[in-house]
C-alpha cells in the first residue's frame, strides 16, 4: 500500500469515528450537554481538517517542485524551492474541507448508524473504535455510509473498497461526475466499469461478523446466568 493510500485509509477511519460520535450525541444527549459535546466534536473535526489541508498543500508543493526541475544537470536548492512552492499554496478555510462537509454540511452523505440488533443480519453494525483498532482482521468501513461493508466492491484503478449499494447510489447521484469518496484519493473519475466484486474479502467479512455475533451471544448467555 502506498503512503497516499495509507493516509486515505487512516483519515477515512478517523472520519468514521467522528461520525459515530456525532450520531451518539444526536441520539443520546439534550440541552447544554449536547451543545458542549458538539462543540468539542467540531473543534476536533477542525483539527483534522487543518491536518488534511496541510497535507494537500505539501503534496501540491512537492508536485510543483518536481515540475520545476526541468534540467537534471542544474544545481537546484530543493529546500528553497519547496518552501517557495509551499508559500504559494492557498490556506483554505478548514470548514470548506471534505471532512467538515461530510460531517456538518452534507448529512445525506453520512447515514445514521443503525443500532445493532441481535440475530438481525440484514442491518449494518454500528462502527465503534474497538472495530477500527482491532489487531486481527477488521471489516472495512464504507467511506460513504461510515458503516461496515457487507457486499464489497473494489475499484480496479485505485484499489479502494466500497459497499455495493452505497457506491452505485453514489455514482448515480453524482451524475457521471463521481470521484473516489476516500479522503485524499487522487482518482477523480469513478466509473462503473472499474468496479468489481471481491468475493474473497466478502467471505472474510462474513466470517468476521459471524464471529462478532457469536461473541455477543456468549456474553448475553453469561449475563443471564
Amino acid at each position: 500500500m502506498s503512503l497516499s493510500d495509507r493516509y486515505s485509509t487512516i483519515l477515512d477511519k478517523c472520519v468514521g469515528s467522528l461520525a459515530t460520535w456525532k450520531n451518539f450525541i444526536n441520539e443520546n444527549m439534550e440541552g447544554s450537554d449536547k451543545d458542549t459535546q458538539m462543540a468539542k466534536l467540531q473543534q476536533i473535526a477542525e483539527e483534522y481538517c487543518l491536518i488534511d489541508e496541510n497535507h494537500k498543500r505539501s503534496e501540491n508543493a512537492i508536485k510543483s517542485v518536481d515540475e520545476a526541475i526541468t534540467n537534471p544537470l542544474e544545481n537546484y536548492s530543493i529546500d528553497e524551492l519547496y518552501n517557495k512552492k509551499l508559500e504559494e499554496q492557498p490556506n483554505n478555510d478548514p470548514t470548506t474541507n471534505e471532512i467538515w462537509e461530510q460531517l456538518f454540511n452534507n448529512n445525506a452523505s453520512i447515514q445514521e448508524i443503525i443500532p445493532k440488533k441481535k440475530k438481525d443480519k440484514t442491518q449494518y453494525e454500528a462502527v465503534d473504535d474497538s472495530l477500527l483498532c482491532s489487531s486481527s482482521f477488521t471489516a472495512p468501513v464504507d467511506p460513504i455510509t461510515k458503516t461496515i461493508i457487507r457486499k464489497p466492491i473494489r475499484n480496479k484503478k485505485c484499489k479502494h473498497v466500497y459497499d455495493n449499494q452505497s457506491i452505485y447510489d453514489y455514482i448515480r447521484q453524482s451524475k457521471n461526475k463521481a470521484k473516489c469518496p476516500y479522503m485524499g484519493c487522487k482518482n477523480n473519475k469513478l466509473v462503473v466499469g472499474d468496479l468489481q466484486e471481491d468475493a474473497q474479502l466478502e467471505e472474510k467479512i462474513t466470517q468476521y461478523l459471524q464471529s462478532q455475533a457469536n461473541e455477543e451471544d456468549s456474553e448475553d448467555d453469561d449475563d443471564s446466568d
